[in-house]
């Protein structure tokens, strides 16, 4: 069970990062607003997946 933890905590590290750098890299107004989203998307998911108890 130790390890499903891990790999959560990992992922979703990783998708905290991934989605703080596509943040960060949007640029025009049109395109950055959907980079953005998906950002804050991606933060999202990350998040949930830190919080949610193990199974």
């Amino acid at each position: 069970m130790a390890d499903k933890r891990r790999v959560r905590h990992s992922v979703s590290v990783v998708l905290m990062v991934v989605g703080g750098l596509v943040m960060l890299l949007s640029t025009s107004v049109g395109a950055g607003l959907v980079a953005f989203s998906l950002g804050v998307l991606v933060e999202l998911v990350g998040r949930a997946l830190e919080r949610r108890p193990p199974r």
